[in-house]
């Protein structure tokens, strides 16, 4: 068993404000990510600090205020260095794998991809409609809470399935802001987390190009080592070959079996 991750910035940004940690040993296994807000300050700063302090706290992730005190700890630490209390407007996805089982957590949107060994994929899309996740920062600030509660709670969380081994495709409302989903990892080949960037390219005619598609060619990993980085640099010339590009920026993280 073992990780890696990479991310990479995307045309409509100046700096990449997406990042991504990962680690993978024997039975043990961690792949994070998080992507800071783009309308955010400072938002770059805060996804180090929350992929940071959420490796820290694994240990802790079955809690049911595991999140809170990820965002808790987080906004210590932006006090400590005197940043503003938007830096830490970002998603953060989570996958822990320890003694052949699972566990995911995703806070805010972006993608998670369980490959099977027999190639076959299950892909969780969570996406607001609003392009305006709810953030762990919201927990620990009533009023922007409030805000957002105003102005975009009427924009349900969507959770698209797709389950190629069932030959479904499903898409489910759900007023939860959170998706969690666990399991053992036998017929598994990798586990891999997306930002929401994955959804952003698009070929040259303007035209966006399906999330399913990406996200197959970035799961065919190959080799030891640093084998996401090694597949995002062969992905990245292939959109150089199709003339693709990524909006948004664009973070992967997976643990491979």
């Amino acid at each position: 068993m073992e990780a890696d991750s990479f991310y990479y910035i995307g045309t409509g940004h100046k700096y990449c404000q997406d990042h991504a940690l990962s680690y993978g040993f024997n039975q043990y296994a961690y792949a994070i990510l998080s992507d800071g807000c783009s309308g955010s300050k400072n938002s770059d700063f805060g996804a180090r600090i929350l992929t940071n302090i959420a490796k820290n706290n694994l240990n802790l992730i079955d809690e049911p205020y595991f999140g809170e005190l990820i965002i808790s700890q987080a906004s210590l630490v932006c006090q400590q260095l005197d940043l503003n209390p938007e830096t830490l407007d970002a998603t953060l996805l989570l996958a822990l794998v320890k003694n052949n089982y699972y566990k995911i957590r995703v806070f805010g949107d972006g993608a998670v991809c369980l490959k099977y060994k027999d190639g076959k994929i299950k892909l969780f899309d969570i996406n607001f409609p609003s392009n305006a996740p709810y953030y762990l920062n919201y927990e620990i600030n009533s009023n922007r809470k409030k805000i957002f509660y105003e102005m975009f709670y009427k924009d349900e969380r969507i959770l698209t399935i797709l389950d190629e081994r069932l030959d479904s495709k499903k898409e489910i409302k759900n007023e939860s802001h959170y998706f969690f989903e666990s399991g053992s990892i036998e017929d598994l080949e990798s586990i891999t987390l997306f930002s929401d960037g994955v959804s952003s390219f698009y070929d040259y005619n303007n035209h966006s190009i399906d999330t399913t598609t990406i996200v197959k060619e970035l799961t065919t990993f190959k080799g030891k080592g640093e084998f996401v980085q090694r597949r995002i640099n062969g992905f990245r010339k292939l959109c150089s070959e199709k003339q693709w590009k990524n909006f948004d920026d664009v973070s992967v993280a997976a643990i491979k079996f």
